[in-house]
């Protein structure tokens, strides 16, 4: 496949430089400038009266490349066909918020990029635009594109993991062609059109999500027949929270929160209270909140919490505010009271008095069986914060060596 993706480019290529070498840009003139430690060639051209600047290439093309803004006085709005292509030195690629169109074959064939970090300004990611990039892994795909277009992603078959933005409405023919490593994919609420043999030879791909909403014929797409097509029945849920014995204050709220498929956003901050107790973060059900298992952290940023539309509940999780420390002996002699402990405060566990003939102390295990083992969990006054989220004792058993 690897082979098969890098030929047909190579074709393709000879054909499109010819073309642009019969076609002068208008206004254009070639120009070089030097931003750290890089020197960028480029052209400027007029668009409605306004100057833009398109990348050309640059020198030296390896390692993590960052794309500047502006050269010249003049934003930079576009990269060039072939102009990275085949610079198996780069690494990493930061394309900055100007650019708005990702040209044909741009970054095919840098054999060695594994990460790229595409600006919410781009558009259009031209054909054959990553085609050949064997390393890399991810990609997130902004809002802002529109159209992704044919063998944009041919032959990435390392890639395991593409966003697709919901402001796509088209995808051409073998767009993820032979992205072998791929194993599933969200398609936005905002696609139209997906090209033929799109998911062609993703040998990976277990589950293609659609919105329900779209018309396309999945029949063409060269799906795998290993791979399960999910229609998403809506492009939005709610998130409703239970205050799980707990109250909410006088004059406050925490009404449901609309989410977005494939949108990123935070959960709202809690605002119920509960006597006694602290809030430490939401559980999925409501045995699990009483369980202390925590699913999420309080304003925690998440996305696609289902693929069923409808709501999805949380529930509160509360600690005790505090909680009691027991010391065991553990076969010594001696007395330890018992230690009161505040959750979410650091606090020193209480020096051991107890002893044991010929054994030296080793510290503290939480079990009896651990402790046997020799198995030593903390140390003696060592500092400890939250040992408990139910408000139980917690039992502590002394570790003896031999001397």
């Amino acid at each position: 496949m690897k082979a098969i993706a890098r030929t047909i480019p190579r074709l393709v290529s000879l054909f499109v430089v010819a073309l642009s070498a019969t076609v002068p840009l208008h206004n254009a003139a070639a120009l070089t400038a030097t931003v750290n430690g890089v020197e960028w060639s480029y052209a400027i051209h007029a668009n409605a009266g306004v100057n833009e600047v398109e990348i050309e290439q640059a020198s030296p093309a390896r390692g993590a490349i960052t794309i500047p803004p502006t050269l010249g006085g003049y934003p930079v709005t576009a990269i060039k066909v072939l102009a990275f292509s085949d610079c198996g030195e780069i690494t990493s690629v930061t394309i900055p918020d100007s650019v708005r169109n990702i040209g044909w074959y741009a970054f095919d064939g840098c054999t060695n990029l594994t990460s790229v970090k595409i600006g919410k300004g781009v558009t259009t990611i031209g054909n054959f635009g990553f085609g050949g990039c064997w390393n890399l892994k991810s990609v997130t795909i902004p809002d802002s594109v529109t159209c992704i277009e044919f063998l944009a992603f041919a032959g990435c078959s390392g890639l395991t993991s593409m966003k697709i933005g919901n402001g796509v409405t088209d995808m051409g023919d073998q767009v993820f062609l032979g992205c072998s490593s791929l194993t599933s994919l969200t398609i936005p609420d905002s696609m139209v059109n997906i090209g033929s043999n799109a998911f062609e030879n993703c040998s990976s791909l277990k589950t293609l999500y659609f919105p329900k909403r779209f018309k396309g014929n999945t029949a063409h797409m060269g799906i795998p027949s290993s791979c399960k097509a999910v229609f998403i029945p809506v492009s939005k849920y709610k998130v409703a929270f239970d205050a799980n014995g707990g109250r909410l204050p006088k004059g406050k709220k925490m009404a449901a929160q609309k989410m977005t498929y494939d949108k990123t956003a935070k959960l709202r901050k809690n605002v119920f209270r509960c006597s006694g107790s602290v809030f430490i973060g939401w559980a999925t059900s409501k045995a699990n909140a009483q369980k202390g298992k925590i699913a999420f952290r309080n304003a925690q940023s998440v996305m696609n919490l289902t693929n069923k539309g409808g709501t999805v509940k949380l529930y509160a999780v509360w600690a005790k505010k505090t909680y009691k420390v027991a010391f065991y002996a553990n076969g010594g002699k001696g007395t330890m009271k018992v230690q009161s402990l505040t959750y979410g405060k650091a606090t020193k566990l209480r020096a051991n008095k107890f002893t044991k003939k010929n054994r030296t102390f080793g510290g503290w295990a939480k079990s009896k069986a651990r402790a046997e083992k020799g198995e030593v969990t903390y140390r003696d006054q060592q500092a400890v914060k939250n040992l408990v989220t139910t408000g139980k004792t917690v039992k502590l058993y002394a570790v003896w060596k031999k001397k």
